[in-house]
């Protein structure tokens, strides 16, 4: 049980690394790869939320995609090229 404690956050951290640096990476045309991925972990996160019991780390990735997704999309919108 206590392995579990330490690795699920370095899990999830490592995973938010990956998708945010695979989104600063990607090309114009890959980028809705990364929306759509975004949405449905969104979706199946609320959907677990709402029918599992939650703890931190759930609710903490959830609000890192909605951030960074929100972060990404505001600073390619004003992108001045």
């Amino acid at each position: 049980m206590k392995f579990l404690f330490f690795i699920r956050p370095i899990i999830y951290i490592s995973l938010e690394f990956f998708f945010a640096y695979g989104l600063e990476k990607s090309r114009r045309f890959y980028r809705k790869f990364f929306y759509i991925l975004a949405v449905s972990i969104i979706i199946l996160e609320i959907i677990k939320i709402k029918k599992y019991t939650s703890d931190f780390w759930d609710r903490q990735a959830l609000g890192f995609l909605i951030g960074y997704n929100l972060y990404f999309f505001i600073k390619v919108k004003t992108k001045k090229d």
